[in-house]
């Protein structure tokens, strides 16, 4: 089901103990699976192409890694997996995938908010609102470090907007505030 044009291969930086196995080996003699086969399962050394169990290796990886290049890569290749056609069950805000913001820095995409230059969002608002200035409000001051870089720090030539808003939406990019509740300690 899985689009064949799609790139799905791994990345240097996330195939750390992942590979691929060569397509045209031999699995079956007879309808029986081969000796071979049977010792890589039974071994857990090989298990078939899975969308579930690739996002989880990916998880793995970015939990144990600081670095922009895994990060980076990681994006791009749950967004190509995820217009691949590939049913994708796994919630993708759970990975921990991580976005440019707009100061520079790579931040967890749950943490992040749509910025202006993301078209159908919300991000026109929030863009304003984080221009408060810091003496006016602090904290709407600092949603500026949480807003999303814009698109052509993410986008390749032939990549639609329309897609990555969504696939953005579904990694946990917000579109509104973060609510926080204050305690009033004040009697009436």
């Amino acid at each position: 089901d899985v689009d064949p044009d799609a790139d799905l291969a791994l990345p240097r930086s996330l195939s750390r103990r992942l590979f691929y196995v060569h397509g045209n080996l031999t699995w079956y003699i007879n309808r029986q699976q081969t000796p071979a086969r049977r010792f890589l399962q039974d071994n857990r050394l090989v298990r078939s192409f899975e969308s579930r169990g690739i996002l989880d290796h990916i998880r793995a990886v970015l939990a144990e890694s600081k670095s922009r290049r895994v990060a980076e890569d990681a994006l791009r290749f749950v967004f190509n997996l995820s217009r691949s056609g590939a049913r994708i069950k796994t919630d993708l805000a759970a990975l921990g995938l991580r976005v440019p913001a707009a100061d520079g820095g790579w931040i967890r995409a749950d943490h992040c908010l749509f910025s202006a230059q993301w078209p159908g969002t919300t991000g026109e608002e929030l863009s304003l609102i984080a221009s408060t200035p810091a003496d006016r409000s602090a904290e709407l001051h600092a949603l500026g470090a949480r807003l999303l870089a814009p698109p052509s720090q993410l986008m390749r030539a032939n990549d639609i907007v329309s897609e990555w808003v969504t696939f953005l939406r579904r990694v946990g990019i917000s579109e509104t505030l973060p609510l926080h509740s204050v305690r009033d300690e004040r009697h009436i």
